[in-house]
């Protein structure tokens, strides 16, 4: 297939480099602001991948111009933190054709329904759809290098609206035959455990990320019996938001057991620290600063839509609002004020859950 791969972070390298291998025309490209980004690529002529997949990567295209990019591309993937993706989308807008699909991996919570109003704004037409995580787990460790620690056993896409989902799906497997159908991406925003999976620790070691700069093992030092319990607390809340929405309850570590995270779902310390992902071979450091998108992402663009979806379902989610509110502190950043995923900033039927999903169901 010919891939419009967009973002040449972690994820967009990975991406670009796999699909290469895999035989697939892949155009990656990076925003003009980060520029830079592409250079080591240009001079080693590719990207190596090390890790669980291997190999050295020579995409077709490498380029700072995202019209070269699509051009003719029969699926674009915008793979950027939540905060690149409006300036991304708005970049595209001129240059994406009217039936093209574009994928958003991951939508990090009403990602595909911010992409598809800018686009569709512009006249777009095509399936915007969106995964629930990223589709690899991976660093970048040196120039034109990326470590891929592990690659999903299953993981979930929704196109917005909900009924474009089959197309979508069919075209996205061909790239990752992983992925399955969500109902909506109301379930995929709130089956992105992230949140869950890093606040809770980020939040119980801010001091230490400050003055170690991020030089411990993030899971197997950071995660101590007392903090598993506020990851379970928290995620007990985001699974009763599911239930309120009419979704299956899944929690987080059930989620993480699906995609091959964690061999056992049954408690959070055990869970994580046998992990041989999160805290053996593949242990990864804590982040440098209280500015890693751990924090800006993952309560800037998650926390404040699920604690807007509580409110609109009437769901109590006290540890979650006090996480939300510990990291604004922290950050000297009122996030809920900025208000950038709200409901009613994404454009969506808030009245209750259930005009709510009619409202991402169909066009």
């Amino acid at each position: 297939m010919r891939v419009g791969v967009l973002g040449a972070g972690n994820g967009g390298l990975a991406a670009a480099a796999d699909l290469s291998l895999r035989s697939h025309e892949v155009r990656l490209w990076e925003h003009p602001d980060f520029k830079d980004r592409l250079v080591p690529i240009r001079e080693k002529g590719g990207i190596e991948l090390t890790g669980t997949l291997t190999g050295f990567a020579r995409p077709t295209l490498v380029t700072e111009d995202v019209g070269a990019a699509v051009r003719n591309a029969e699926v674009i993937l915008i793979i950027v933190p939540a905060f690149g993706q409006q300036p991304v989308a708005r970049h595209l807008a001129s240059h994406i054709a009217a039936d093209q699909p574009v994928i958003v991996n991951p939508g990090s919570t009403g990602g595909a329904v911010e992409v598809a109003r800018i686009l569709r704004a512009a006249g777009h037409r095509g399936p915007v759809a969106e995964t629930t995580m990223l589709t690899y787990s991976c660093r970048t460790t040196a120039p034109a290098t990326v470590y891929v620690t592990h690659v999903p056993r299953v993981l979930h896409l929704a196109a917005f609206p909900a009924d474009e989902t089959p197309v979508v799906l069919e075209t996205a497997r061909a790239l990752f035959p992983f992925l399955q159908p969500a109902t909506d991406v109301l379930e995929t925003g709130l089956n992105n455990i992230n949140p869950v999976i890093h606040l809770p620790i980020g939040l119980c070691n801010a001091g230490r990320i400050e003055a170690q700069a991020g030089e411990f093992y993030f899971f197997r030092e950071g995660l101590t019996p007392s903090v598993a319990r506020l990851h379970q607390a928290m995620d007990a809340e985001r699974v009763e938001l599911l239930g309120a929405f009419g979704y299956p309850p899944m929690t987080a570590l059930e989620y993480m057991q699906a995609i091959g995270y964690v061999d056992r779902a049954d408690e959070w310390h055990r869970a994580v620290q046998t992990s041989e992902m999160y805290c053996g071979r593949w242990a990864f450091k804590a982040p440098s600063s209280l500015s890693h998108r751990f924090f800006v992402e993952d309560v800037g663009y998650n926390l404040i839509t699920w604690l807007d979806l509580a409110r609109i379902a009437g769901v109590a989610m006290p540890v979650t609002e006090a996480i939300c509110r510990l990291v604004s502190i922290l950050n000297g950043v009122d996030y809920r004020a900025q208000g950038t995923r709200t409901v009613s900033a994404l454009g969506l039927d808030g009245r209750s859950p259930a005009a709510l999903r009619r409202s991402v169901q169909c066009r």
